[in-house]
C-alpha cells in the first residue's frame, strides 16, 4: 500500500477500534492487529496511541463542527422569521451530524476527559455559535408583543433537543420541527 493510502486505512481501523472499545480499552497492538500491520508502523505514522485517537477521532470531528457550525454573524439583526429559518437549519445540521457521525462523535465524547484541550476547544466552539445564535434572536425577539425568556437557554435547549434527534429520530427535521 502506498504511504497515503496506508494512512487513511490505519486511520479507518483505528476510528472503528475506538469507537468500539473506547480509549482507554483500545490497545495499539489490537488496531496493528485490525489493520494487519506492526506496531512499530503504527508508531512510526502517528507517534503514540493518543497520536493516533487525534488523528482518527479527534481531528475529524473537529473539522467537521467546524465546517457545520461555525456561522460569521450578520452586521444587522435579521428579521424574526429569517431568525427561526437560520436556527432550524442550524438545529438540522448539527442533528445530522450527530446521526451521519454518531460512532465518532461518541467516540470522542466518551473520553473527552482524557483531552481536556479538546474539551475546551469543543466547549468553546459550541458556547461562541450558541452566543452567536442567542444574540441574534435576542435583538429580535426583545419587544413587547413577544413574552420575555432567556434566549441562551433556549437555544441550549434547542442544541439538546437536535442532539437527541440525531441519536434516535429517523426523521430529525420532523423531530426538531415538533419541538
Amino acid at each position: 500500500m502506498a504511504g497515503a493510502a496506508r494512512r487513511t486505512h490505519l486511520l479507518a481501523v483505528a476510528r472503528r477500534c475506538f469507537a468500539d472499545g473506547g480509549y482507554r480499552a483500545t490497545t495499539l497492538s489490537a488496531i496493528a492487529r485490525e489493520a494487519g500491520v506492526s506496531e512499530p508502523l503504527l508508531f512510526k505514522h502517528f507517534g503514540s496511541k493518543e497520536g493516533l485517537f487525534r488523528a482518527s477521532i479527534v481531528e475529524p470531528m473537529l473539522a467537521l463542527l467546524r465546517e457545520r457550525t461555525v456561522r460569521s454573524p450578520a452586521d444587522e439583526p435579521e428579521p424574526v422569521a429569517d431568525q427561526q429559518l437560520a436556527l432550524r437549519s442550524f438545529l438540522v445540521t448539527w442533528a445530522n451530524l450527530v446521526r451521519d457521525e454518531r460512532s465518532l462523535a461518541l467516540a470522542l465524547l466518551a473520553d473527552l476527559n482524557q483531552f481536556p484541550d479538546v474539551g475546551a476547544e469543543v466547549a468553546g466552539m459550541v458556547r461562541d455559535h450558541i452566543d452567536v445564535v442567542a444574540g441574534h434572536i435576542a435583538a429580535t425577539t426583545d419587544r413587547p408583543e413577544y413574552r420575555r425568556f432567556d434566549p441562551v437557554v433556549a437555544t441550549w435547549s434547542g442544541l439538546a433537543a437536535a442532539t437527541a434527534a440525531g441519536l434516535t429520530a429517523d426523521d430529525s427535521e420532523a423531530f426538531i420541527d415538533e419541538y
